[in-house]
């Protein structure tokens, strides 16, 4: 069982908070973990606790979520990434491969496109393309925006068991050790972070255009919520310079959640290729 060590850095005036299973000696792989919207890094452990010793592993908790700072505004893609190049660089990181969950993932390719020196591939499970909000008026977008917040709240309000009830019904196919984690994320979750919906979005069609490094895109089934569809698969392909997909069935919008094995074998596989001695 890997320990974590845990620690802040001060990144664009805030505070970012990581956990780190760093290995004894020389990391053979260094991996940073990315999560999705309204988790935080330790939602990552289950995978982490599946990957060898060996490896330096940084999971990160975004801004407004975890115990990482909040503030008033700076909640777009951009941001994020700029975050998360700030811990890379504050803790020596050496071209790690970024593995990002739906936000976390378009922050691993915003970073992947604006800091391309910085990394070394990465991986991106359903990430939020083309976008909920692209299209919308400023004013829906306030108003998604309010009402967001209205049912963080809601959630907050909630105790843990009542947390983890509520994830058992609406997620039945999580194994137990998946709903602690999870609760846990939603207590420390700070309202702030629904400045993600008026911040500037990217293009996601631009940001993997522009990133340089391997991409392992991992999908899953639209019909059990997954976002990323094989019509926007087919536009990714014909976009990125270096890149694949892999379709997980029986899965939705949490693939590692889901169906744990499929996720961890091209995961691995993807991890084994990117740092072989033969690969720059």
């Amino acid at each position: 069982m890997k320990a974590f060590e845990e620690g802040t850095v001060s990144v664009n005036s805030i505070q970012i908070h990581y956990y780190r299973s760093a290995p004894a000696g020389a990391a053979r792989r260094t991996v940073v973990f990315l999560h999705g919207v309204t988790d935080n890094g330790l939602c990552w452990s289950r995978v982490v606790q599946s990957l060898p010793d060996s490896d330096d592993l940084v999971l990160m908790d975004a801004r407004a979520h975890g115990h990482s700072g909040a503030p008033a505004s700076g909640y777009g893609a951009d941001d994020r990434a700029s975050d998360a190049a700030g811990l890379i660089q504050t803790l020596g990181l050496v071209r790690p491969v970024l593995v990002g969950h739906s936000m976390g993932a378009e922050t691993a390719i915003a970073t992947a496109a604006i800091y391309p020196a910085l990394i070394r591939a990465v991986v991106l499970e359903d990430p939020p393309w083309p976008g909920r909000f692209f299209g919308s008026t400023p004013e829906e977008r306030v108003e998604r925006a309010a009402q967001w917040r209205e049912e963080i709240l809601q959630l907050k309000a909630l105790n843990r068991d009542e947390l983890i009830a509520q994830a058992r019904t609406n997620n039945p196919n999580w194994p137990e050790e998946e709903l602690g984690p999870w609760a846990d994320a939603k207590q420390e979750m700070n309202p702030n972070l629904v400045g993600m919906v008026t911040a500037p979005r990217r293009r996601w069609s631009d940001t993997i255009h522009q990133a340089e490094c391997p991409i392992l895109l991992l999908t899953a089934d639209p019909e059990r919520g997954a976002i990323v569809s094989p019509r926007t698969v087919e536009e990714a392909q014909l976009l990125w310079k270096n890149g694949r997909a892999v379709a997980i069935r029986g899965a939705g919008h949490s693939i590692h959640r889901e169906q744990f094995d499929a996720y961890m074998q091209a995961l691995q596989v993807f991890l084994d290729e990117v740092f072989s001695p033969d690969v720059q």
